[in-house]
């Protein structure tokens, strides 16, 4: 995750979901982050943190959802 982020999300109130990703974890899971499903949703991840099931759940499976 860029610094830049970090230090909104701290700035913001999010201390414990940053611990989680500085940890390999998901933020909102808790799981650790293992592989992604392509080059689309590893960027989704250096911006939210968000493992692959996270971001499928948030922002849906494939091109066309």
């Amino acid at each position: 995750m860029k610094e830049w982020v970090k230090n909104f999300l701290f700035s913001a109130g999010f201390e414990k979901q940053i611990m989680r990703i500085d940890a390999g974890r998901c933020p909102i899971c808790d799981r650790p982050v293992r592989a992604f499903r392509d080059e689309r949703s590893r960027k989704e991840f250096e911006i939210s943190g968000l493992c692959q099931t996270c971001q499928d759940a948030t922002f849906g499976k494939g091109e066309n959802t």
